[in-house]
C-alpha cells in the first residue's frame, strides 16, 4: 500500500507549500468621462493617474481581469495553523529544526478520549526533550480550551480547516510528527506511539 496524501510519511510539507505557480492576471480599468458619458478602458499598469485634467474629467467604472495563465494551486495551500489571537504560525512550524508533535483533534466534541492520556505523557515528554508541541482543530475557542482543561494539555492549539485536518489524519485524536517541515511519523490515537518511538521516527 502507497500513501499518495500530501501528508504522507516522508512527504516535506514546508517543499508543497512551495510548489506552486502563481497565476497571471492582466488588469484593466475602465473609466467614464463625467461630462460626454464614454467609456475608456486602460491598461492597470498604464493610465494617466497623475494627470490632474484627466482625473477631474473621468471617474472609475469598474476593473476587468484577463486571466493569462491561471497557476498552479499548491496541494496544501490549506495547511495553516492559526493561534488563538489569529497569528499565522504555519511557517514557524514548518521551518522549525526541532521535532514537533501536532495533536490533531479535528472535533473536540467528537473526539475519542480513550487514549488521552497516553497522548498526554507523551507530549510531557517531548516537552522535557525540548520538542515542540501543538494541538490543531477545527473546533471554537471555548470549546478547546475546555479540551485542553479536561486532559491537562500543557500545550498550545491552534485552529485549522477541519477538511484539511480530516486529510491530514482520520483519527480523531491523531498524531503527526514533523521535523523541518517533513512528515516523520502518522499515527492513529490508537497506535500512540511512545517517546523512544517517536524519537526513532525522528532521527534523521
Amino acid at each position: 500500500m502507497r500513501d499518495y496524501r500530501p501528508y504522507a510519511e516522508g512527504k516535506s510539507i514546508l517543499a508543497q507549500k512551495n510548489d506552486k505557480k502563481d497565476p497571471i492576471i492582466e488588469s484593466f480599468l475602465v473609466y467614464k468621462n463625467k461630462q460626454t458619458g464614454e467609456e475608456k478602458e486602460y491598461s492597470a499598469n498604464n493610465y494617466p493617474w497623475n494627470d490632474s485634467v484627466w482625473v477631474a474629467t473621468w471617474e472609475f467604472v469598474k476593473q476587468r481581469n484577463n486571466i493569462i495563465d491561471p497557476g498552479i494551486q499548491s496541494q496544501v495551500s490549506d495547511f495553516a495553523l492559526t493561534d488563538k489571537d489569529g497569528n499565522d504560525l504555519t511557517e514557524g512550524i514548518l521551518t522549525e529544526v526541532q521535532p514537533v508533535l501536532v495533536i490533531i483533534v479535528k472535533s473536540v466534541k467528537d473526539a475519542d478520549t480513550e487514549h488521552m492520556k497516553e497522548i498526554a505523557e507523551l507530549c510531557r515528554l517531548a516537552q522535557e526533550k525540548s520538542w515542540y508541541v501543538y494541538g490543531a482543530s477545527a473546533s471554537d475557542w471555548t470549546e478547546i480550551e475546555s479540551f485542553r482543561h479536561d486532559h491537562a494539555l500543557n500545550f498550545e492549539f491552534t485552529q485549522c480547516d477541519e477538511v484539511t485536518l480530516k486529510t491530514i489524519n482520520r483519527s480523531n485524536p491523531g498524531i503527526m510528527l514533523l521535523k523541518e517541515g517533513v512528515v516523520k511519523g502518522q499515527w492513529h490515537h490508537n497506535d500512540t506511539p511512545t517517546f523512544d518511538d517517536a524519537a526513532a521516527a525522528a532521527a534523521p
